[in-house]
């Protein structure tokens, strides 16, 4: 609808908004941080990337295998039922197992953390699902690994 058809209150309803959002947009021209990659990298540390293909835990190959042989994956999914896993659905974690019942994720990130951080790395973990990073915390702080959650206090030490 055009201003030029808008009568009244309807016209400088919108008169009132145009100046908000104009108001607005000025307010957070100066506040909005934008990332560009030529003014960032200069301040940003080296960022070392990883990928490393991992091979199933015997535990969550069990688990897979018949979590694919169902009846409800059979039967709801024709074809592929690949698309039905998701990408925690067999991560388990057995406090204190051995490496065949560890999760091949999480066994690949406590080995690295117990490299990386005796060497003054600092790490950032991340994952696609929330479940994940639960699974991830439970294990750290099991193993009395600093997630950052601590008194300035502690960093000190």
């Amino acid at each position: 609808m055009s201003q030029q058809s808008l009568r009244g209150n309807d016209k400088m309803h919108l008169i009132e908004i145009s100046t908000l959002v104009q108001l607005l947009h000025r307010r957070l021209k100066s506040e909005v941080f934008r990332d560009n990659d030529a003014t960032n990298t200069a301040k940003l540390s080296k960022k070392n990337e990883i990928i490393d293909w991992l091979r199933l835990s015997k535990c969550q190959r069990q688990l897979y295998e018949g979590f694919l042989n169902s009846e409800i994956v059979l039967s709801a999914f024709d074809g592929s039922p690949l698309p039905a896993l998701t990408p925690d659905t067999a991560e388990k974690y057995d406090i204190g197992g051995t490496h065949d019942k560890l999760s091949c994720k999480i066994f690949l990130i406590m080995s690295l953390l117990e490299k990386l951080i005796p060497e003054g790395h600092k790490v950032l973990i991340f994952s696609q699902t929330r479940k994940m990073v639960n699974l991830i915390q439970f294990v750290i702080a099991a193993d009395a690994v600093s997630d950052g959650e601590g008194k300035v206090t502690d960093c000190v030490k």
